[in-house]
């Protein structure tokens, strides 16, 4: 029932229903959007500094795999 929703249904008047945004996926763009902000700050880029002695680990990197753990850790949270 849940994916006929999304498609352009016909009501008794002939009304044309479209559902362009689904919540779920908005709410997790927005969260995509704003964890991405976070993990790019110049907080996180101060903390990630300290790597900079070390020479073979690259700061992208860091920043990719922390953005990686924690969405997937807010997903998991969401879902429960």
């Amino acid at each position: 029932m849940e994916e006929q929703e999304n498609i352009i249904e016909l009501d008794n008047n002939t009304f044309l229903h479209i559902k362009f945004i689904s919540k779920d996926i908005a709410l997790k763009s927005i969260l995509f959007g704003l964890l991405f902000y976070i993990v790019n700050s110049k907080l996180s880029n101060k903390i990630l500094s300290n790597l900079d002695k070390y020479t073979w680990i690259e700061r992208n990197l860091i920043q990719s795999i922390l953005f990686t753990i924690l969405f997937y850790l807010i997903n998991i949270i969401l879902s429960i």
